[in-house]
């Protein structure tokens, strides 16, 4: 991609000198520009230049104008990102004290028991990973299936 824009590039450069070479007649031409606002000695003329510098001159000035203009797109873009790179950072601290604050639930006694008591806690040994502490899920304990070894006509009479 390199190469086809600096192709392009060479490509318009020579375009623009040809013109200028099989135009010599117009753009080596010197010419005085005058600025006159019908106000008494209000009469303003530049010196003679060569066409070819007022071509330059406004080029000049159209590359300039797009700088600035491509500069302040640049910098509102910059205050925009800011911006929204702090409102992330924000929400990830909420997201993270919440997390903590979560987690200190989950493991106050006083919580614990209350759930104990209320019969909603249910406990296992097998350890929490840690992906699952972050998302605040814990592991659930599989429940025992009764056995069919034991009859229940049996006990029901005994």
């Amino acid at each position: 991609m390199k190469t086809v824009k600096w192709a392009f590039w060479v490509i318009v450069l020579v375009a623009l000198a040809l013109l200028i070479y099989q135009n010599q007649g117009f753009f080596l031409a010197k010419q005085s520009l005058n600025y006159d606002l019908k106000i008494s000695n209000w009469n303003w003329a530049t010196p003679e230049i060569q066409n070819v510098g007022y071509w330059g001159i406004c080029f000049l000035i159209g590359y300039l104008l797009a700088g600035f203009k491509w500069m302040v797109t640049r910098f509102k873009a910059n205050k925009a990102f800011k911006g929204l790179n702090a409102s992330l950072n924000a929400k990830n601290e909420k997201i993270d004290d919440l997390i903590n604050e979560l987690n200190f639930y989950k493991n106050d006694p006083y919580m614990k028991k209350v759930k104990a008591s209320a019969g909603a806690l249910k406990t296992t040994d097998a350890p929490v990973s840690e992906e699952n502490k972050i998302a605040g899920k814990e592991e659930q304990p599989q429940e025992k299936i009764p056995s069919a070894d034991k009859d229940e006509t049996q006990t029901a009479t005994d």
